[in-house]
């Protein structure tokens, strides 16, 4: 079965596989990432790895806004 990614998800992807730098990857992400070897292994990844490897985050984030009622 071939495993199909959003460019943007793939191209993230084959830099955490390859060590490659990117400063929009950072070390929690490479973390939580170390035991995936190859591309096969981020499929059907539970929905915070997946999350820390498609956005970088999961529902940490501080900059994330509550939404008020009425606006």
């Amino acid at each position: 079965m071939k495993t199909i990614f959003d460019p943007k998800t793939k191209d993230r992807i084959d830099k955490i596989l390859a060590g490659e730098y990117d400063e929009t990857i950072n070390d929690r992400v490479r973390d939580k990432a170390a035991g995936l070897k190859e591309i096969s292994d981020f499929r059907r990844l539970p929905l915070w790895l997946s999350s820390y490897i498609v956005y970088g985050r999961h529902s940490e984030d501080v900059e994330m806004q509550k939404m008020e009622d009425g606006r």
